[in-house]
């Protein structure tokens, strides 16, 4: 996609037919791993070699300074200088050079001293302009929001600052306080602070709506940065300026069932308040090893070794690659990462993304009820509303007024006010249903039942007991064995409904099981887990770790947590309540 004014984008990559374009893959796969340069609005017409600490990821040069390798200040120098080098991608909105170094310099002071240096010594991150930074203007993209200056961290930033990041600047971000479509934000579009451009092609956008971070990241400014994600924004413009960016886990439905908000990552210091459901920081990298460095520092939370052969992805099949959304390019360089995956060990699993997935979750413009639900429904705090905003600005920013926000532009968007919501019944029964239907997707293409969903041994066989207990994905009543199938079929599984812990499915299960054996097996698995229940209660890695399973009924059971192990222990509501 171009900005406006540019020549439309072709079926092939322009840059993979214009001589004096080069692609992002060949730049990559390049021994030199040479940096395309912007050059103004036009076709890149120059290449430069990059200075080797330029391309030092987050970690790498952590321990060079740490080790007196690098000094913290002269890295920093480098940075802004590329930065200078590099001002007509509009990446920054504000960025104070003196304090940026001063804080490096500290880091080389300490050092020098003996004192041992955080984990994050001297690292520079950048800061999406939507993610509270004390001392440092944020405006959300607005810039009516210019004189906003916090005098505290966003949890998540002063995090990284106790770990010794250095604040590096606020990257620009589109205007996040309006909604007036959504390809301004794709394309990182202000009306305040005007387009990012991307570093490989300038007449493009590094997507949206971390925009700012992706170019950053990109043209070798930073090697770190903090961008937040709501349907995409830290993920599409890590895809369109060949970065890295992770979106951690908000618990959506958890939350939608439970009332709960609990998120992986903190939302406190997000602007603006309150968070939806679906807004969560993240973190921004070149390497996905980065990305597992800054996140368990920000979780406490070590990322475990993982043997390839033991993954399981889920891929579109070839009908969409062959679909006109999908440029043959892309599709390309897609496949080529598939069959590495493969040669890893990894097994892929093609799905039918458009039939399976988009037929229950919808898209950004045509969402689903559950979708809708899960997001805005069932007591969701509210949002974008115009009270809220000016609560906000009376006590934030009070020399700011609502119409200096909006000039005139629609203060909210169908896509975040939809239809009349039904009854709570009514909402509680179209989220199972969804949820049952998305674990099914899983379970139908070979997937493990005892890693994402857990059946239910219920004491009333109704068909709305049934219901009720969709989202564990039971199909089972009175311990009725499921249908056969991929995974383990036919196994009649000890639930949730009444209170008990799920039975590990055994592998030796057969659809021709006769109802004895199944009896005597349910009993012994019975057993098992009572002798566990108590130690698994308290259990300190309880929490740590994947997929929570949320029982959807409407006094539901504590829920079920899946560690790194692949084991399953039950957590109370109070704790699920306080994170």
């Amino acid at each position: 996609m171009r900005y406006a004014g540019a020549k439309a984008p072709q079926r092939t990559l322009p840059m993979m037919n214009d001589p004096n374009l080069v692609s992002r893959r060949q730049v990559l796969e390049g021994a030199a791993a040479l940096l395309p340069l912007a050059a103004g609005r036009g076709a890149i017409s120059r290449l430069l070699q990059p200075d080797p600490v330029l391309e030092l990821g987050a970690r790498e040069a952590v321990e060079r300074i740490k080790t007196g390798d690098l000094r913290a200040e002269r890295y920093a120098e480098q940075l802004i200088a590329q930065y200078h080098a590099h001002r007509e991608l509009n990446a920054i909105n504000f960025i104070s050079e003196p304090r940026v170094l001063e804080a490096a310099r500290a880091v080389d002071q300490a050092r020098t001293k003996g004192a041992k240096l955080p984990a994050l010594a001297g690292l520079p991150v950048a800061i999406k302009d939507q993610i509270l930074a004390a001392g440092y203007p944020s405006t959300g993209g607005n810039g009516a929001l210019k004189g906003h200056i916090p005098k505290r961290n966003a949890a998540v930033v002063e995090t990284l600052v106790r770990a010794g990041a250095i604040p590096f600047c606020m990257a620009a971000c589109p205007d996040m306080t309006v909604l007036d479509g959504l390809m301004h934000q794709v394309f990182s579009h202000s009306e305040s602070f005007g387009a990012v451009r991307n570093p490989y092609d300038p007449s493009r956008g590094p997507g949206g709506s971390s925009g700012g971070n992706g170019a950053l990241l990109a043209a070798r400014i930073v090697p770190a940065a903090l961008g937040e994600d709501t349907n995409g924004s830290i993920r599409l413009p890590s895809s369109f300026s060949g970065v890295a960016g992770l979106r951690p886990s908000t618990f959506t439905l958890e939350n939608a069932l439970r009332g709960t908000d609990r998120k992986r990552y903190s939302d406190d210091g997000l602007m603006l308040p309150p968070a939806s459901r679906l807004d969560t920081i993240g973190p921004m990298a070149r390497t996905v090893a980065d990305l597992a460095f800054l996140d368990a520092i920000i979780t406490g939370e070590q990322a475990p070794a993982v043997d390839p052969r033991s993954i399981r992805i889920a891929i579109p099949s070839a009908v969409y690659w062959d679909g006109d959304s999908v440029d043959v390019g892309v599709a390309k360089v897609m496949q080529e990462a598939f069959a590495k995956l493969r040669e890893a060990g990894c097994q892929l699993v093609e799905i039918d993304f458009n039939g399976e997935v988009r037929a229950i979750v919808g898209t950004l413009d045509n969402q689903t009820p559950v979708t809708v639900i899960a997001a805005a429904g069932l007591n969701a705090r509210p949002y974008f509303s115009t009270d809220g905003m000016a609560t906000w600005l009376a006590e934030n920013a009070p020399d700011v007024t609502l119409e200096q926000m909006y000039r005139g532009r629609p203060r909210s968007s169908g896509l975040l006010t939809g239809s009349k919501l039904p009854p709570v019944e009514e909402q509680i029964r179209i989220v199972t249903e969804g949820a049952r239907r998305y674990a099914e997707i899983f379970r139908s293409h070979g997937g493990r039942r005892d890693r994402f969903s857990h059946g239910t041994h219920s004491r009333d066989s109704t068909p709305s007991r049934r219901t009720e207990g969709a989202l564990r994905g039971d199909d089972r009543a009175q311990g009725q064995a499921a249908p056969g199938g991929q995974g383990h079929p036919g196994e009649p599984v000890r639930g949730a409904a009444d209170g008990r812990r799920g039975a590990r499915p055994s592998r030796r299960s057969d659809p021709g099981t006769s109802s004895w054996d199944g009896a005597r097996r349910a009993t012994r698995q019975r057993q098992r887990a009572a002798r566990h229940r108590n130690r698994d209660r308290e259990d300190p890695r309880a929490d740590s770790g994947a997929a929570l399973l949320v029982d959807a009924a409407p006094n539901p059971p504590p829920p079920l947590l899946v560690d790194r192990s692949g084991r399953r222990r039950r957590i109370s509501a109070g704790r699920c309540r306080r994170r």
